[in-house]
């Protein structure tokens, strides 16, 4: 089954993001409005193509492969900060101008799956082969400081000359091999764990020095069980260790664009799935999550700053509440903490930047009865108090945002259609968006968008 898809932006007006001076929130932003300069559009293609097969060797084997090709080529890009923003609403405006940069992926894998059944249980073997070749080009970027000005007043200056530097260019190679066992016991219980060696190298070439390398190759590993121990109840637990790209720094930082180290996580989760009824899903899980912590030196570098440890309990209720009737809610309840030598001096916060300590979605969707093909579906998140900067003594406020869209499947010259209609943001609150520590955008008011789309 092969796929494509492409996406094109153009006239993406880059709008600042406000850096204020201190610890403090920035003013209230004037929303929709857009103060310049004109010239500074964002334009990109993105492409994704590949394809995806099954063949099905005999009964107990079937081998499955894709192939993935993804390119990202910017043709415009530009970086907007008003840094040391004040309360009287004026702050040092920054332009950061990138010369035209590309990401390009090729990926695949390989999967072969042995299936046995014997009697109540089924027993599932996978052997796998996994690899990727990333390359990007990027930096030489130019920069243009404006001073300082009021931070809503039109700014329309000339469009300068853009004179770019040599670019930086990195290639990421990875493949992995492994092997996992799925086993399932009717009316008893279920069984899983898998093994994998991975081959990770980075290759970093900066303009005039020498060529970086970063590699690692772990073991990586994971286990689950379940058991079946009531009518509607099950009992569940698991244990994952894995190798995480952390990209690169953020723009607004001093070694902007810099290369950031693999790192390796771990997380594990024990749970209980309950039937309340046999439409409805109650699920309860407490999980443990730990990775290293990367954001903001006092430098105002990015870079690891120790390790993050996030405990908490997740809930999750999901089914069939009518006929016509579907309910999806979950809520999230942790303790995210900061550990390191920075912590220990009192220069890092033990709360790690950008995360809240609870967070809650309800998604209820209803199929009209007067209209057949046409169904209603309503959203409410809510999200607590978001740090926001590394000494914590700044947080984005707890808010709740709403959605309503409305879906309706039709036939559209014999083809079958469907037309979503939907408002983000339904009662136009105002919230601030982090866009790294200390670093902010708004929320986007109330949207209305529609899409359409036809099966040939």
């Amino acid at each position: 089954m092969p796929f494509w898809h492409r996406a094109e932006t153009y006239d993406d007006e880059k709008a600042p993001s406000y850096l204020p001076l201190g610890s403090t929130l920035p003013p209230r932003i004037e929303r929709r409005r857009f103060h310049g300069p004109e010239w500074a559009d964002y334009r990109t293609t993105s492409i994704n193509l590949g394809s995806l097969a099954t063949w099905r060797a005999s009964a107990d084997w079937t081998v499955r492969a894709g192939l993935f090709r993804s390119t990202n080529a910017d043709h415009r890009a530009f970086t907007h900060l008003l840094t040391n923003v004040t309360p009287d609403r004026s702050g040092n405006r920054r332009l950061i101008v990138d010369p035209p940069s590309k990401n390009a992926s090729t990926s695949g894998e390989l999967r072969a799956t042995r299936m046995l059944a014997e009697g109540p249980r089924l027993h599932q073997l996978h052997l796998s082969v996994r690899g990727r070749d990333r390359q990007r080009r990027y930096d030489g970027s130019q920069s243009f400081d404006y001073g300082r000005m009021p931070i809503d007043a039109p700014f329309a200056p000339p469009q300068p000359t853009f004179v770019f530097g040599e670019q930086t260019s990195d290639r990421t190679r990875q493949w992995t091999g492994g092997a996992a066992y799925d086993g399932r016991w009717r009316e008893v219980g279920e069984i899983g764990f898998s093994l994998q060696k991975t081959d990770y190298r980075k290759r970093l070439q900066k303009p005039g020095l020498p060529e970086v390398v970063a590699q690692d190759q772990p073991w990586l590993y994971n286990a689950s069980a379940a058991a079946y121990v009531g009518r509607g109840l099950a009992l569940f637990g698991s244990f994952t260790r894995g190798l995480e790209e952390s990209g690169a720094a953020p723009s607004n930082a001093l070694n902007r664009n810099e290369l950031l180290p693999a790192i390796r996580t771990t997380q594990g989760d024990i749970g209980l799935r309950y039937a309340l009824t046999p439409g409805i899903k109650l699920v309860a899980t407490v999980f443990d999550l730990r990775k290293p912590y990367f954001n903001f030196d006092a430098g105002n570098r990015y870079a690891q700053l120790g390790d993050v440890q996030n405990r908490g309990v997740e809930v999750s209720l999901a089914g069939r509440i009518t006929p016509r009737l579907n309910l999806v809610a979950g809520a999230v309840l942790s303790r995210p903490r900061a550990t390191g030598e920075g912590v220990r001096l009192g220069r890092v916060g033990e709360r790690p930047v950008g995360m809240s300590r609870r967070s809650a979605e309800v998604n209820l969707d209803w199929r009209t009865p007067w209209l057949e093909g046409l169904s209603l579906d309503m959203t409410a998140s809510h999200s607590g108090a978001i740090t926001a900067t590394v000494d914590n003594r700044v947080a984005i406020p707890a808010r709740t945002l709403a959605s309503l869209s409305g879906r309706y499947r039709f036939q559209l010259a014999e083809r079958p259609a469907s037309l979503r209609v939907a408002v983000s943001n339904l009662f136009d609150s105002y919230g601030l968006e982090l866009r790294g520590a200390g670093a902010y955008d708004i929320v986007n008011g109330r949207l209305v968008s529609a899409y359409l789309s036809v099966d040939y």
